[in-house]
C-alpha cells in the first residue's frame, strides 16, 4: 500500500491524484479480514461485541480524527505531508502484521462457493442488517466528507479551527463505541436499547437544520447522532456473522462490500444535496437517521425480518 501513497504524494495533476485515491480504497479490504478474525476468535456474543467495538474504535479514530491531523499537517508542511506520513505508518504496520499475526480461520471443509454465498445473502434478516449497515455507513461518510467544509465555508472557521472542532465528533463516536462494549451485553440487547434513541437524534438534527446559523447546534447534533448510532451499528456488525463461523471471511467480505456499496449509493447524492449548505446537510442526515429507525423497527418487529428466504430455497445456515 505504500507505493500508491508515495505516488499520490508526487501527484501534480488531478487525474493522477484520483487514480491513486482509487488504489487507496482497495487497501480498505483488510477491514473485512480483521472483522473475520474477531468472529473466529470469540464465540461468545458479548465478548465478540466487546472486541468488535475495540477494533472498530481504532478504525474510527483514524478517519474521524483525520481532518484535525490532516489540517495541522497541511498547514505546517503542505498537503503532501499527510500522505507521506500515512505511507510510513503503513509500512510499519505491514512489518508488524507479518511478524505478529497468526491464522485464525478454521480448516476449510469444502463445499460449493455459491452455496456459501447463498447462506450469506439469501436470508431476510441478514439482508435487513446489510441495509441498516449501509445507511449507518452513509451517515458517517457524509459527516466525514462535509463537516469540515461546512465549518469553513458556512460558519467561517479557518482550516485549523474546523479541524479541531471536528474532534468533538471523533470523541462522541469513541464514547458511543465504548458504551456499546460495557456491561457484557449481547448484540441484540445493545441494538434494542440504542436503536430506539435514534429517532430522538433525527428530531434533534432536523431542529438544528431549522436553526441554520447556529454552529453549536450543528456540532451538537452531529456529535450526539454519531454517539447514538455507533452502538446499534456495532451490534449489527457483530451479529451479522453469528451463524457463519465456518465462512466468516467470506461473510464479512460480502457484508462489508454490500454495505460499502449501499453507503456509496446513498452518500454521493446525499453529499450533492448537502453541498448546497448547512441546513441541507442536516436535513439529509436527519432523513438518514429516520430511514435507519424504520429499518430498526423492521428488524425488531417485522415478521419478514426474521424469516429466512434461504430456508425456502433449501439453503440453511448449516454448512454442507
Amino acid at each position: 500500500c505504500n507505493p500508491r501513497r508515495w505516488f499520490r504524494c508526487q501527484a501534480s495533476e488531478m487525474p493522477r491524484f484520483m487514480v491513486a485515491r482509487a488504489f487507496q480504497g482497495i487497501s480498505a479490504s483488510v477491514y473485512s479480514v480483521i472483522l473475520a478474525m474477531v468472529r473466529d476468535c470469540f464465540e461468545d456474543e458479548a465478548k465478540r461485541l466487546a472486541y468488535t467495538s475495540m477494533v472498530v474504535s481504532m478504525a474510527v479514530i483514524g478517519p474521524l480524527a483525520a481532518p484535525m491531523l490532516g489540517g495541522l499537517l497541511a498547514s505546517c508542511f503542505g498537503w503532501r505531508s499527510s500522505f507521506y506520513t500515512v505511507a510510513i505508518l503503513s509500512l510499519l504496520l505491514f512489518v508488524v502484521s507479518v511478524r505478529v499475526l497468526e491464522e485464525t480461520a478454521p480448516p476449510y471443509k469444502g463445499g460449493s462457493y455459491f452455496a456459501s454465498v447463498g447462506r450469506v445473502l439469501l436470508n431476510g434478516r441478514r439482508m435487513l442488517i446489510l441495509a441498516s449497515l449501509g445507511i449507518c455507513k452513509s451517515y458517517f461518510d457524509i459527516i466525514a466528507a462535509g463537516s469540515s467544509f461546512i465549518l469553513q465555508w458556512h460558519h467561517q472557521f479557518n482550516l485549523v479551527q474546523s479541524s479541531f472542532l471536528t474532534l468533538f465528533i471523533t470523541v462522541s463516536g469513541v464514547v458511543g463505541i465504548v458504551i456499546s462494549s460495557l456491561g457484557g451485553r449481547t448484540p441484540n440487547e445493545v441494538f434494542q436499547t440504542f436503536s430506539a434513541l435514534v429517532i430522538l437524534c433525527s428530531v434533534m438534527t432536523f431542529i438544528a437544520g431549522v436553526q441554520d446559523g447556529n454552529e453549536f447546534l450543528f456540532l451538537g447534533s452531529l456529535s450526539v447522532g454519531t454517539m447514538m448510532l455507533y452502538p446499534p451499528y456495532l451490534a449489527l456488525l457483530a451479529d451479522f456473522t453469528c451463524e457463519l463461523q465456518d465462512i466468516a471471511g467470506l461473510a464479512t467480505s460480502f457484508g462489508t462490500s454490500v454495505a460499502q456499496f449501499l453507503s456509496f449509493a446513498l452518500s454521493v447524492p446525499g453529499m450533492q444535496l448537502s453541498g448546497v449548505g448547512c441546513r441541507q446537510m442536516l436535513f439529509v442526515l436527519g432523513s438518514v437517521l429516520l430511514a435507519f429507525q424504520i429499518l430498526c423497527l423492521a428488524l425488531c418487529h417485522g415478521a419478514m425480518a426474521w424469516k429466512s428466504i434461504g430456508g425456502q430455497a433449501g439453503l440453511t445456515d448449516n454448512p454442507g
